[in-house]
């Protein structure tokens, strides 16, 4: 794996709801995205806003790979949401952008106590990702 290269999404959401309604998300509630719905749930603050964060995951000198949305920031217990392309999968850069995504919340959120996200039992590859990086499923 190359170096993890990670970039706020803040504006351009035009290009996240493409990226997100272009590919079938089979282990979230919502598997298929439509790309006007994306862009309503951006207009309402969905991916920036005083408690969300959201960020591309890319490779040096490639295209993102991945999409890493952080919420209730103001919780002490943040969440998150991790999409990784399906071509991007099995090559470490799921628990490369968790470990990110942990250090991250921590390091400037410190009302944070601890960190956490969602899986279904079916999603092995995700479970790996969260006990790899020291998650308790």
């Amino acid at each position: 794996m190359n170096k993890l290269i990670v970039s706020p999404i803040t504006d351009d959401l035009d290009t996240l709801a493409s990226w997100l309604s272009r590919k079938r998300w089979p282990f979230h509630r919502r598997v298929a995205l439509a790309r006007d719905d994306v862009l309503a749930q951006a207009a309402a603050g969905h991916f920036h806003n005083e408690e969300t964060r959201s960020f591309w995951l890319a490779e040096e000198d490639a295209r993102p790979f991945g999409f890493l949305r952080l919420f209730d920031l103001a919780d002490p217990t943040p969440l998150f949401d991790l999409r990784i392309r399906a071509d991007a999968r099995g090559r470490g850069l799921g628990s490369a952008s968790l470990r990110w995504a942990t250090q991250h919340v921590f390091d400037h959120w410190p009302t944070a106590s601890r960190f956490g996200g969602y899986t279904r039992h079916d999603n092995t590859a995700m479970c790996r990702v969260f006990e790899r990086c020291g998650f308790t499923l």
